[in-house]
């Protein structure tokens, strides 16, 4: 119902990550329609050599791999340790639990950032300005409000973080993890502590190693 047909999550209990077959065309035809609402569609279409109708029937594929990247970014979490470490910390109904449970998404959405980042200069996939797009609409759009979007995936900072994190913060974390990925950077340890300073919490250690 609702956001849940949507979702896809991680699964501690039996560690498995389900990803919703429905969100696959969901998001990235979703950021489409409402960048074209706000006039930035016809820009991103200038920038990427495709008309705005093609952008309006989106990149599922994409969309599906970049939600996928988020969730392993959670597995990645939970097999080197440091999930329990948010979840301990993340106890409670206190302004400092909420800010550790949402370092521990950010840290995810690095994390996803990170993932692409890798395959992109192990040439895993073929990096291109449309896939790149999808990537960013797919970050974009699970962030939730869109209203005041800008060309170039600009959006307003939150005047406070809550959960996920809006479109601004999900960006910022993804686009991190992302050149981190690309420069062949730790992961795991590196996300954790952008996702900490970000939210002013502390950051845990991974005690199995770098990414």
């Amino acid at each position: 119902m609702g956001d849940v047909a949507v979702a896809s999550f991680w699964c501690d209990m039996n560690s498995t990550v389900y990803v919703s077959a429905p969100a696959s065309p969901y998001w990235t035809r979703e950021y489409a329609r409402e960048a074209k609402q706000q006039g930035v569609l016809a820009y991103d279409s200038r920038r990427l050599h495709r008309t705005q109708k093609r952008l309006l029937r989106g990149h599922p594929n994409q969309g599906a791999a970049t939600e996928f990247a988020h969730e392993l970014g959670h597995w990645v979490q939970y097999s080197s340790g440091i999930d329990d470490y948010y979840y301990v910390k993340g106890q409670g109904t206190s302004h400092s639990a909420d800010l550790y449970r949402s370092a521990f998404e950010l840290a995810a959405d690095c994390m996803a950032g990170w993932v692409q980042g890798r395959a992109a200069a192990t040439g895993a996939w073929r990096e291109t300005p449309f896939i790149r797009w999808a990537n960013e609409a797919t970050i974009a759009e699970l962030g939730g409000d869109l209203s005041h979007m800008q060309p170039n995936f600009v959006f307003p900072k939150e005047a406070e973080i809550i959960a996920h994190g809006g479109a601004h913060t999900r960006l910022s974390m993804y686009n991190r993890g992302f050149a981190l990925g690309r420069r062949g950077a730790d992961g795991i340890d590196r996300c954790a502590a952008v996702a900490a300073n970000y939210t002013g919490t502390v950051a845990p250690v991974s005690d199995r190693g770098p990414a």
